[in-house]
């Protein structure tokens, strides 16, 4: 879990600076100055949690069961809920969008493996047997 200082901010100086994030995140304009940003700028864990929380999108669009989600990125069944219910109330609406885009332009099953397998590390024998299975590899 990355930590984050207790020492708050004026909300005026936040704002200014998710704006100027905001603003250099914009002007990123290939995957391959999107991925060196990443690289540089967040942390190997900030990286995993920004790749689990994605993962979960995915799969609970999938209809994925929880537990499965649970097991397979081992994430607490609170941060699943969590997403479930920010997914229910409309949020994440950029990403679904994407997602949905996607599923028109390739399979998802493929999408989804790739965003699993991306960056996540190898945790035993068989961890991707479900998804193959999925897939229709096996």
């Amino acid at each position: 879990m990355t930590n984050i200082s207790k020492k708050l901010i004026k909300q005026e100086v936040s704002n200014k600076i998710s704006s100027s994030f905001t603003d250099i995140v914009a002007h990123l304009s290939s995957k391959n100055q999107i991925s060196s940003f990443f690289f540089d700028f967040f942390t190997y864990s900030e990286k995993i949690m920004f790749q689990k929380r994605l993962t979960v999108i995915l799969l609970i669009l999938e209809e994925v069961p929880s537990t499965t989600i649970e097991e397979l990125l081992k994430v607490s069944p609170a941060t699943i809920s969590k997403i479930a219910k920010r997914l229910d109330r409309g949020g994440y609406r950029n990403i679904v969008n994407i997602i949905e885009k996607k599923k028109e332009s390739e399979s998802f099953s493929r999408l989804l493996e790739k965003f699993i397998r991306a960056g996540l590390p190898p945790r035993g024998k068989g961890r991707w047997n479900w998804l193959d299975k999925h897939a229709g590899k096996q």
